[in-house]
């Protein structure tokens, strides 16, 4: 006996002739626009997508053990001081060469839209004047004049500018005595003609006992720039003066358009900016922590489109909405993908409370 076998269509062709996973693309949009939340994300540049931690860093000072009462010490403890206002606990202030694309991308954690720089005094490639500018205090965190010198600069390697926007800006920490020494800043985007920023105590709205920064400066630069060096300059009045201590320059720009730039719709929201839509509300029944009982949980869970690039671990916010000016942990991330090559159509996750029991929660103020 002959099984007859009917013909079975060439799904892959039907697919491409008819465009539908860029019609699904194209339909998720319109969705999203009609249900999706403006928001914005933190990465933790210390943590690859696969959640192993990096490599080619700049570990921050905060891996140092701290003498009691301050003091240089060399020895590195076994992980980053977790609540560090310099990296954000990350432990890194740099990281260098993601993509191969052979650029400092910063380190700490980078928002959505910008790129943040941080100098310290583990950066590298930083040109001293003389050996009298050398590293001292708790941890090695200061530059300060060592002898009879009353003035040395320090000066950074040339960063250079990607998708350069507008400079977001420009914060400082220090430590002087202003009847007897203090410290000035200036800036290049030619290497010949040097500028001198003008400096402000830093108040950062309500958290007036944030150590992010104690004074700032702001500057404006045509976009497209494409490079700039910064050069610290530590004085004292006469030779017998105590020395300034320079600890950091913190230096963020936007390379990415407002939102509002791109969808009017959201004629609001002036900073870079993607949208997620929350998902079904669903029940999860697991086994407890301890491995006795079960649990049951409800999640809040959000999908993206392709573009916003989030991934576990990533610190979300709301701009607008129920949630405006929440910020969750992104866990449990799924990207959704189609065809040979593994394109994603769009990526769901978990957005988790930051709790007491997280590290996260000792330096969530600092992310601005």
């Amino acid at each position: 006996m002959v099984w007859t076998v009917d013909r079975l269509p060439n799904v892959k062709t039907i697919v491409n002739r008819y465009h539908l996973y860029e019609r699904t693309i194209n339909r998720n949009v319109q969705k999203m626009r009609a249900a999706g939340t403006p928001c914005t994300f933190w990465r933790n540049m210390a943590i690859t997508s696969t959640g192993t931690y990096r490599t080619n860093m700049t570990k921050c000072y905060c891996w140092a053990s701290p003498i009691e009462g301050g003091g240089s010490v060399s020895t590195q403890a076994v992980q980053p001081d977790r609540r560090h206002f310099l990296c954000y606990g990350t432990g890194i202030i740099d990281t260098d060469d993601v993509g191969g694309v052979g650029l400092i991308v910063g380190g700490g954690y980078q928002k959505y839209g910008y790129r943040e720089h941080i100098i310290s005094t583990p950066t590298k490639n930083l040109t001293r004047s003389s050996n009298n500018l050398i590293i001292s205090g708790s941890r090695g965190s200061n530059y300060t004049i060592s002898g009879s010198s009353i003035l040395e600069t320090l000066t950074t390697a040339r960063y250079q500018l990607f998708n350069f926007k507008e400079v977001d800006y420009i914060l400082m920490n220090e430590e002087i005595n202003n009847t007897q020494n203090r410290v000035e800043y200036f800036y290049s985007t030619d290497d010949i003609i040097w500028y001198q920023l003008v400096l402000a105590e830093y108040l950062p709205g309500i958290n007036l006992t944030s150590k992010i920064a104690n004074v700032y400066s702001s500057i404006d630069l045509p976009e497209g720039t494409e490079y700039i060096r910064f050069r610290v300059t530590l004085r004292k009045r006469v030779a017998t003066s105590p020395s300034p201590k320079w600890n950091s320059i913190k230096f963020r720009y936007r390379n990415m358009m407002n939102f509002n730039e791109i969808d009017p719709i959201f004629s609001d929201v002036n900073t870079p900016a993607f949208l997620a839509a929350r998902e079904q509300q669903s029940t999860v029944v697991e086994q407890s922590d301890g491995g006795v009982g079960w649990v049951t949980r409800f999640p809040l869970k959000f999908w993206t489109l392709p573009d916003a690039a989030i991934e576990n671990t990533d610190v979300i916010k709301f701009i607008k909405g129920t949630y405006k000016n929440r910020m969750f942990e992104v866990n449990d991330l799924i990207k959704y993908v189609y065809g040979e090559n593994s394109a994603i159509l769009h990526r769901g996750f978990e957005a988790n409370y930051i709790r007491d029991n997280l590290d996260l929660l000792g330096i969530v103020h600092y992310l601005i």
